[in-house]
């Protein structure tokens, strides 16, 4: 069966009617096709705006290359929850395969009536499942293909960004954040995580005064 072809509004009220009052089931069968509007149209997880402000706030990634790795971090997160979605609604729509040819073997008896009751609750389940592993897929593909839009964005505007190598970009991403990280006021910013911060800075002058190496920004 196609998710195309499953009928939202059925598994939506389905058995609604044992649950519920006679009012409140009217209300709900009026407002079926806004809830299936919201359904569909739903942002499950982050919008554009949040990835861009809140996710790769500079405070948290203050460089470039700091940003686009964690997008990359970020989408195959994403990438892998797809896979799995899919693999979701394939053993769904088997599951549903199996519980039909139930149906099928079963005889007319009373017992066997109440069996296939059950059996088509199942099946209603799996229907609905499947809607909402296609709801689902369709909402992380809508969110990797901004964190690719983020990412090209960085890179026409830093075209000298090693993309391939993160090792190359974490000393200037490190550091530029423990200093970011020591502007906040101290009464902000936990006794630990000052503590930190001057120490991590600390030991990486002294290194680069072991190294013979100018600091960053000196």
């Amino acid at each position: 069966m196609q998710v195309a072809n499953l009928d939202y509004d059925k598994l939506a009220l389905a058995d609604l009617g044992i649950v519920l009052a006679k009012d409140d089931l009217s209300y709900i069968r009026n407002v079926t096709g806004e809830l299936k509007r919201a359904h569909d149209h739903q942002v499950k997880w982050r919008s554009k705006f949040i990835m861009e402000n809140g996710i790769l706030s500079d405070q948290k990634f203050p460089t470039p290359a700091s940003k686009w790795f964690q997008c990359i971090r970020e989408e195959l997160v994403f990438w892998e929850e797809l896979v799995r979605t899919a693999i979701q609604y394939s053993r769904a729509k088997i599951n549903k395969e199996k519980l039909e040819l139930k149906i099928k073997q079963l005889g007319n008896s009373e017992m066997e009536r109440l069996d296939k009751e059950l059996l088509l609750l199942d099946i209603t389940e799996k229907e609905f499942e499947m809607i909402n592993a296609k709801r689902d897929a369709k909402e992380r593909v809508r969110e990797i293909k901004h964190w690719e839009e983020i990412k090209d964005k960085l890179l026409k505007e830093n075209p000298k960004l090693d993309i391939n190598n993160q090792e190359n970009h974490e000393e200037e991403t490190w550091v530029a954040k423990w200093k970011t990280e020591l502007q906040i006021p101290k009464e902000l910013v936990s006794p630990t995580m000052y503590k930190d911060c001057l120490a991590n800075l600390q030991t990486w002058e002294n290194n680069k005064k072991k190294d013979g190496v100018k600091e960053i920004g000196s």
